[in-house]
């Protein structure tokens, strides 16, 4: 097989640099794509030739993805698409591969409210869309007008748009988290986001400011990190006794939840560590690489704390991370 030099696909790549926790083994092919064409013609020529490139994974931000040790016998696309544009009204248009922290700018730069929320987010817009990203009780669910992706498994490749509704927000999930669990089938290229005119800037700011000094103060993120290991636990999905125990750090996110920091303190495994893997001691929902941890430390770590915590409480840990395992890899 021939690669075509223009789509740049490159062989034996680590993907370490493209985790936020720094763990991975190597991909057998890879390819950056900074152009919605570009994508396109990549994506083409794997579905010619997907006996020999494998497998198809979609890469954007790196933070909420932890690739296996073995690596991924498949193609990778790293989604670095930047395009951004303030259209009117409120309406701004992404490319999936922009970040949080230049969105949440370009907001506030237009004197526009409703992405406060998420300062300090880690990652891109595509992955926050992909699992619906939330914090400080807002979600992107709440910002997102249209989602615009190239719809891939039918005989020619599509654009689709999907408005709000049709994008089925849930907690920490969307319809194109569920619709790619096990291969893609939908790639986000573009999101229209609909805010609101700021009645008072120096307020939109000033919060802004502060959930970002609230995660630098409260958040490990001096370390290699995913953010929120697990998804937080819906109060209705425990018992009137653990409700009770837990009643003190009942918050809403965006629905009455007990947050599993407070679990995991509670059974002693905050600063709990495998290799050089560790529930952060600032926030223990936070797997941190102190320097030489491993994907196969961090898989451990996560499994003793759902272990842990069901023993203890009766509760399953929904990993809020993505965990691309040696089953799934191959």
């Amino acid at each position: 097989m021939d690669i075509p030099k223009k789509l740049n696909i490159k062989k034996d790549i680590s993907l370490k640099k493209y985790s936020n926790i720094k763990t991975g083994g190597r991909a057998k092919f890879f390819v950056e794509v900074k152009t919605v064409n570009q994508l396109i013609d990549v994506v083409e020529f794997w579905r010619s030739n997907s006996k020999t490139l494998g497998r198809l994974m979609i890469v954007s931000g790196g933070t909420n993805i932890l690739f296996s040790d073995e690596g991924f016998n498949g193609l990778v696309i790293f989604i670095n698409l930047q395009k951004v544009k303030y259209l009117d009204d409120g309406l701004i248009f992404t490319e999936s591969g922009v970040s949080m922290s230049k969105l949440v700018k370009l907001s506030l730069d237009k004197k526009l409210s409703g992405l406060e929320w998420a300062s300090g987010l880690p990652g891109t817009i595509g992955g926050a869309v992909r699992g619906n990203a939330g914090a400080f009780g807002g979600e992107i669910k709440d910002n997102v007008f249209t989602v615009v992706a190239l719809n891939i498994k039918h005989k020619e490749i599509i654009f689709s748009v999907y408005p709000n509704k049709e994008c089925q927000f849930n907690y920490r999930a969307s319809f194109f988290k569920e619709e790619n669990k096990k291969s893609p089938s939908h790639i986000i290229v573009g999101i229209y986001l609909k805010l609101e005119k700021s009645s008072n800037s120096f307020i939109s700011k000033k919060t802004a400011t502060n959930n970002l000094n609230y995660r630098k103060t409260r958040h490990p993120i001096e370390y290699p990190t995913l953010g929120s290991t697990f998804k937080n636990i819906p109060l209705k999905k425990v018992s009137k006794k653990v409700q009770k125990e837990f009643g003190a750090v009942i918050k809403n996110d965006p629905f009455p939840i007990i947050p599993v920091a407070a679990i995991l303190d509670k059974i002693n495994l905050k600063g709990c560590k495998i290799g050089d893997i560790q529930f952060a001691d600032k926030h223990p929902n936070f797997l941190i690489n102190l320097g030489n941890g491993t994907s196969k430390d961090a898989i451990n770590l996560i499994k003793f704390a759902q272990k842990s915590v069901k023993n203890k409480y009766n509760i399953f840990l929904e990993p809020e991370i993505e965990v691309i395992d040696k089953i799934n890899s191959k």
